[in-house]
């Protein structure tokens, strides 16, 4: 008798074992990669080198670099030495460019600041202050000679600052805007074209915004009156421009994906102590206003010794990145600045027998305090800052 064949649907054999297997407590072993746990992992170690990798870049967040030279170009660095003819160096705080006869050069900031310095000029770095938890940037120049021109991107954050300064005034360049700075060290003359976008100017004794097709001078304190670009002076504005141009560079699509995937992984990771919204950079900001202070004590009691004996004459004016006017020296000077933001105090005013000193603290919230004659120091709003910022009058004697 032939045997009887038996023909089993496709699977229903597989079926049947699980039942038997069922019916016996036997469970089958799924393999790892195939539970919720083999497939998280891979992901969450994905979004970790990612933000790993931003962080890496934000570690490059706080440096400068020169991107063309031309010419006879110098830079004095106190751990580099001295450097002729390079590109691609990088910048650091306290860094010089020098500039020869018929010599040109090309600087790139991070954050997309570009400023051209022109022929037998001089510039040095004093700040590259980046806050990676608020993502606040403070740059600052020194011209002590000659004239650059720079460009502000548009994406250049609101509460960043970039400082152009001269030994006497300082241009608060602010997002998109384009100007001109230069400085005359025989006659202490500073003069500032703002091309395009707004740029504050400010003394020790006054302050002024320039708009854009503008310009303004100032001799060494006083600031003149404001004047309108000629078409000359537009036209090499323009040739400039085109300088600048060539030399803009745009974040990448991968970095603003890694940025946005970082701010996500902040918040879990910040629960404990990593990242820049973690517990341990808040303390950091604490740390930060308490430096700014006692900082602003130590001007406090300069300020009491410039008083001649018997006398409340406190200094009419005092400049904002150098304090001249406080005779001190340069250690003692730059360990009180290098606790204020941007290294610099925004307003001195002296008045009757009194003044006040307002500064901001290098915390990711920028706090804005100010001190009086007495020796108190008041936390005020950055509002309120800003408001008196804006009418300081044409004196400081207020």
């Amino acid at each position: 008798m032939p045997e009887r064949l038996t023909f089993v649907a496709p699977g229903a054999a597989e079926v049947r074992l699980r039942e038997q297997l069922d019916q016996l407590g036997i469970r089958e072993r799924v393999p790892f990669y195939r539970t919720w746990k083999g497939l998280a992992l891979p992901i969450i170690a994905m979004l970790a080198l990612i933000t790993i990798d931003f962080t890496r870049r934000e570690a490059y967040q706080a440096n400068g670099r020169i991107i063309s030279t031309h010419g006879t170009v110098t830079l004095h660095s106190a751990s580099k030495g001295v450097t002729y003819n390079f590109a691609g160096v990088m910048l650091g705080e306290g860094d010089v460019v020098v500039t020869g006869v018929n010599s040109t050069a090309v600087v790139w900031m991070a954050g997309g600041v570009t400023v051209v310095l022109e022929p037998n000029t001089q510039f040095s770095v004093r700040v590259l202050d980046y806050n990676s938890r608020s993502r606040l940037r403070d740059q600052s120049f020194l011209l002590r000679s000659g004239r650059v021109w720079g460009e502000v991107p548009a994406d250049f954050s609101v509460e960043s600052r970039l400082d152009v300064c001269t030994p006497s005034t300082v241009a608060t360049v602010h997002a998109g805007a384009r100007f001109s700075l230069s400085y005359d060290a025989r006659t202490r003359i500073s003069r500032l074209r703002a091309i395009g976008g707004n740029v504050d100017f400010t003394t020790a004794q006054q302050r002024t915004q320039v708009a854009g097709g503008g310009s303004a001078l100032a001799r060494w304190y006083s600031l003149g009156a404001h004047e309108v670009l000629t078409r000359e002076q537009l036209e090499e504005a323009r040739r400039y421009e085109n300088s600048l141009a060539q030399f803009e560079q745009k974040p990448s699509w991968v970095w603003k994906l890694e940025r946005n995937v970082a701010d996500a992984m902040y918040m879990p990771l910040g629960l404990v102590g990593i990242g820049p919204k973690s517990w341990i950079h808040r303390s950091f900001d604490t740390a930060a206003r308490s430096r700014a202070m006692q900082a602003m004590k130590k001007l406090h009691y300069h300020l009491v010794d410039t008083q001649t004996e018997g006398a409340v004459d406190f200094p009419e004016s005092v400049n904002l990145i150098t304090l001249e006017e406080l005779r001190l020296s340069d250690q003692e000077r730059d360990a009180i600045l290098i606790s204020l933001a941007g290294n610099r105090i925004e307003l001195y005013q002296q008045y009757g027998r009194g003044y006040r000193l307002t500064a901001f603290a290098k915390d990711s919230a920028r706090t804005a305090y100010e001190i009086n004659h007495k020796g108190t120091i008041e936390k005020i709003d950055r509002r309120t800052a800003r408001t008196r910022l804006q009418y300081q009058g044409a004196s400081s004697n207020l």
